[in-house]
């Protein structure tokens, strides 16, 4: 029971392609599991083979049946039902399939628990990343007010080329790190399809 409920607790929205793929084998395999078990319940195993067969012969005479080893007589009909004794005692095929249920459910909640970590990793970097573009966004606001300033000085000769120089530099820099990191968001929300 506990096993059911991790299946259900790990589940998570959308995860990547491979992951999702993954989920989908095990899920396809715990189908088909689930049919090897309920196809070797002792229900299963001892249920009768019912076999219906008759011949017919000329002028009374007398055939062998290679089935049952006995000579019958020419018109002979027969009803025969089989209960295997064997499936009474033996279940070692139904607990192989349950075996096999039970490793692939197992593999199953495994592997929607590790799509739920990976969801919510992405979900942490996505917030961490636009937590770092915000203060990227008012660093680079800052950034043109200095240039803006400088470009004033360097009007009124009061700083040299280079101070002017290397603050429109200072901007240029934080927009590549913003085009980063804006990039890394926009990957992570399409990878994951988060919101």
């Amino acid at each position: 029971m506990k096993l059911i409920c991790l299946l259900f607790l790990c589940g998570a929205d959308s995860v990547s392609a491979q992951t999702g793929q993954r989920i989908g084998e095990l899920e396809e395999e715990l189908r088909i599991a689930e049919i090897g078990v309920s196809s070797s319940t002792l229900w299963a195993r001892i249920m009768p083979a019912i076999q219906l067969s008759g011949s017919v012969g000329l002028k009374g005479a007398v055939f062998y049946d290679p089935e049952s080893s006995v000579l019958f007589p020419a018109d002979s009909y027969r009803l025969t039902v089989s209960v295997p004794l064997h499936g009474f005692f033996t279940g070692w095929k139904h607990e192989e399939a349950l075996a096999r249920w039970r490793r692939v459910t197992t593999e199953l909640a495994s592997a929607r628990c590790a799509a739920a970590a990976e969801m919510e990793s992405a979900r942490s970097r996505c917030i961490a990343l636009e937590g770092e573009l915000r203060v990227l966004r008012a660093e680079h606001a800052l950034l043109e007010e200095i240039v803006r300033y400088n470009q004033l000085l360097f009007d009124q000769g009061a700083v040299k080329f280079d101070v002017l120089a290397r603050a429109r530099l200072q901007v240029l820099g934080a927009e590549r790190m913003i085009l980063d990191r804006t990039s890394q968001v926009n990957e992570l929300r399409r990878k994951y399809d988060l919101d």
